[in-house]
């Protein structure tokens, strides 16, 4: 899922006339295309799309990234498991879950 945002001073820039729209770079890797300065999230990522046509993307730490038994977890949370065996889950990646798996007595 893409959301696409634009900063104000993008914003202000263009309605004050600085320039045409003619030769703006784009980045064409993500559909539908973005202007130069849009940004759009990927998951727990931030995206923005560069003059150059290039992307950029910075992890966000504060999005609610996996989900487990139910439960939203932020990137890196760790919680037990709830298996009577002190196992710890934790969130590495988008939905990404990684649980220890120690051995019940």
């Amino acid at each position: 899922m893409f959301i696409r945002t634009t900063g104000l001073i993008l914003a202000a820039i263009l309605l004050a006339g600085c320039g045409d729209d003619e030769g703006a770079e784009t980045c064409m890797a993500v559909d539908p295309p973005l202007a130069a300065g849009e940004t759009y999230t990927d998951g727990c990522q931030l995206c923005t799309c560069n003059v150059d046509g290039s992307i950029t993307c910075e992890e966000q730490t504060d999005c609610d990234a996996c989900e487990y038994e139910g439960d939203s977890y932020k990137l890196y949370d760790t919680w037990s498991a709830g298996d009577d065996c002190n196992n710890i889950c934790t969130c590495v990646a988008f939905e990404e879950v990684e649980c220890t798996t120690a051995m019940c007595n």
